[in-house]
């Protein structure tokens, strides 16, 4: 079986950070990533802040913003599936040379979705994109699945629900996981959420992948989490460089 690290929350060029604590991050974290060998990472997203949040000179927000994270990604040893946002579309299948529907099948037991909104936003995925879903998934034979997206599922942690919250999930999704045959994982990200333990519905375990702290609010810590798909246990780290 395999391991799987989910980053997520990144937020490169962010003017929350200095360029300095930036490459230190980014520096220590491959070296923490390839002294721990791990199978795959599954990165939720928002890799590079958005305009109003970035530094001021490196506004606007644009595809080269991304050049550091993309070497860095190469320095790894590791394959990499991105969960992309709404403001990544022109560039996103270049840069990262992955659809934003993306099905992972070369892990043992393992079939891995990343997935990334087509539409006018984060919170919605397409009709198709879900048709596409549950067709990848009734081909699967894999004895785990694991499905990373940058909005998190919802009620995977204790935030209360509310409009443009949560992803919106279709009735018959939600019942095919919770029902599935074969146990089910589902990351997010988005929220910089706190420490909760994993959220259960029948089959799927729900949880919120991980939190990168901003160099001005240290008190929020970082957080990662790997999952263990021979023994399904998933773990939460804070012990990073």
């Amino acid at each position: 079986m395999a391991t799987i690290l989910f980053i997520s929350d990144i937020h490169l060029c962010d003017n929350r950070n200095s360029r300095a604590f930036e490459e230190h991050r980014l520096e220590h974290l491959a070296e923490w990533i390839r002294q721990h060998r791990f199978d795959l990472v599954i990165n939720l997203g928002d890799t590079v802040s958005r305009d109003g949040c970035l530094r001021e000179e490196l506004t606007p927000y644009r595809k080269e913003l991304f050049n550091e994270y993309l070497a860095w990604r190469k320095t790894l040893g590791v394959p990499v599936l991105e969960c992309g946002l709404h403001r990544e579309h022109p560039f996103f299948e270049e840069n990262y040379e992955q659809p934003m529907n993306c099905v992972y099948r070369s892990l043992p037991g393992v079939t891995a979705f990343a997935l990334t909104s087509t539409g006018a936003g984060d919170h919605i995925l397409s009709d198709q994109q879900w048709q596409w879903f549950e067709n990848e998934l009734a081909k699967s034979k894999a004895t785990t699945i694991v499905i990373g997206t940058h909005i998190p599922y919802p009620n995977s942690c204790s935030r209360p629900a509310s409009e443009c919250c949560y992803l919106k999930v279709p009735d018959v999704i939600h019942h095919r996981l919770e029902t599935f045959p074969s146990p089910v994982f589902w990351a997010g990200g988005h929220f910089h959420w706190p420490i909760e333990p994993p959220v259960t519905f029948g089959s799927l375990t729900a949880f919120m992948g991980a939190r990168f702290s901003f160099e001005s609010e240290p008190q929020k810590k970082t957080y990662l989490r790997i999952l263990d798909t021979q023994n399904l246990t998933l773990t939460t780290t804070t012990n990073l460089p």
